[in-house]
C-alpha cells in the first residue's frame, strides 16, 4: 500500500481534537453534502476517511458510505467511533472497489497529500458509475490563520516547500473539464471555528499539522518563537486574539 503519500498515523491520537468543527458549522456542511448526494443510488466513497469526521455523519443521515485509508490507526479512532461502519485499510491509488461500483466520491482535504494525485483520479473515473460526483475540497490558506502559517513557513525556511500531491484545486479543474466534468463551485459553509494566535502557534510548535513534520523540532520553535515575538510587536498579546476561520469551499464535478 505504500505510496508515497502522507500517511496520519501519528495524528490518529489528537485529530478530532484539532480538527473537529464547531457543531453548527459541522451542521452546515453536512447538509450541503446531503444535498448533493441525497440522489445517489450506489454507495458514496470517501477517501481519506480518516476517523469519520465527514462520512459518520453522512451514514448517520442514511447513506451508504464506505471509506479507504492508509492509516491503521486513524480507522481505529473512526471502528471505536462507529463500530461495523464500512471502511478499508488502501490506498486511494489501488481502490479496491468494482469498475462503475460507486455513485459518489468524496476528498476532502486529502489530495494535496499523495504524490500521485492523477492515478486517484483515474481510480476514481473507474469505480464512478456514469453521471457519478467527485466533491472535493482543499482547505483554504487565507485568512489571518494563512498569513500566519506563511510567516512560520518562512522563519523555518519551508516557505518553498510545496505540497506532496496536488497543490492548487485549479489543475484539477482543467484536469475535469477536459474529461467533460466542469468544476462548479458549491456554496462556501461559513466556518465559525476560532482560535487564538497563541493556540494556533502552539499547535505549530507541537507539531501537529502535517507540513510540519519534515521540519526538525528545533527549527519549528525557533520558527513560532519567531513569528510569537513578531505578532505581539505588531498585533498585541497572541492569548487575546482569535483567528478567524475561512469558509469551507467545496468543488463539485459531475461525469457525463
Amino acid at each position: 500500500m505504500t505510496d508515497g503519500s502522507v500517511v496520519f498515523d501519528r495524528a490518529a491520537g489528537y485529530y478530532d481534537q484539532t480538527r473537529d468543527l464547531p457543531a453548527d458549522t459541522a451542521a452546515a456542511q453536512t447538509a450541503l453534502l446531503l444535498q448533493q448526494l441525497a440522489r445517489r443510488i450506489a454507495p458514496v466513497l470517501e477517501i481519506g476517511v480518516g476517523t469519520g469526521r465527514i462520512a459518520i455523519p453522512l451514514a448517520d443521515a442514511g447513506l451508504a458510505v464506505f471509506g479507504v485509508d492508509l492509516s491503521a490507526p486513524m480507522l481505529a479512532r473512526l471502528a471505536a467511533k462507529r463500530p461495523g461502519f464500512a471502511a478499508a485499510r488502501a490506498s486511494a491509488t489501488r481502490l479496491p472497489l468494482r469498475d462503475n461500483s460507486v455513485g459518489a466520491v468524496i476528498a476532502c482535504h486529502v489530495l494535496h497529500l499523495i504524490p500521485d494525485w492523477r492515478q486517484v483520479i483515474d481510480e476514481v473515473l473507474r469505480v464512478l458509475q456514469p453521471g457519478g460526483l467527485l466533491l472535493v475540497t482543499r482547505g483554504r490558506r487565507d485568512g489571518s490563520a494563512g498569513e500566519l502559517q506563511r510567516r512560520l513557513r518562512a522563519a523555518a525556511g519551508a516557505e518553498h516547500a510545496r505540497a506532496a500531491g496536488l497543490d492548487n484545486l485549479g489543475d484539477l479543474d482543467e484536469l475535469m473539464a477536459g474529461l467533460g466534468a466542469p468544476v462548479t463551485m458549491l456554496p462556501p459553509v461559513p466556518n465559525s471555528a476560532s482560535r487564538t494566535a497563541a493556540e494556533f502557534l502552539d499547535l505549530i510548535g507541537d507539531g501537529i499539522f502535517s507540513w510540519t513534520w519534515p521540519l526538525p523540532e528545533e527549527r519549528r520553535r525557533q520558527a513560532v518563537a519567531e513569528v510569537r515575538e513578531w505578532f505581539t510587536e505588531t498585533r498585541g498579546d497572541p492569548a487575546q486574539v482569535r483567528l478567524r476561520a475561512s469558509p469551507i469551499q467545496w468543488r463539485r464535478y459531475q461525469l457525463p
